[in-house]
């Protein structure tokens, strides 16, 4: 990414980019849920974000990412995980979206919650993790 600069796209989205420094930031509280919808179901995802920090921290959009059976995989997500062999559990990413945070900043000691959900439901999800 170096030599490459705009190839940190590229490694952000297969898993391999590099990570924000959000020290002082934990979540708390993370449940997913099923919620029911017109056409069906979908994941839902809350959370609380958490500023044990001394110092204001600026909090960047969530990357959420599911994982699951492969079998519910794209094509796409099956291969690169058999040719990056990078989870040795089996599990491919099912979907991944983002989500923009109510505040843009948390002062120490602050806490936001915030509530997100998939597109549609996910077959097969067995994981979620959650990114900034």
């Amino acid at each position: 990414m170096q030599f490459w600069p705009t190839s940190h796209i590229f490694y952000q989205t297969i898993g391999l980019g590099p990570s924000a420094s959000q020290e002082g930031l934990q979540f708390e509280n993370l449940r997913p849920m099923i919620e029911p919808t017109e056409k069906g179901q979908r994941l839902m995802l809350t959370g609380t974000i958490i500023n044990e920090g001394s110092d204001v921290r600026e909090v960047e959009t969530l990357n959420i990412i599911v994982k699951g059976d492969c079998t519910y995989a794209t094509w796409w997500e099956r291969t690169l995980n058999t040719y990056l062999k990078r989870n040795a559990n089996d599990q491919c990413r099912l979907e991944k979206w983002t989500y923009e945070p109510s505040e843009s900043k948390i002062y120490p000691g602050e806490r936001v919650s915030f509530e997100t959900s998939s597109p549609t439901f996910l077959k097969g999800a067995k994981s979620i993790q959650i990114q900034f």
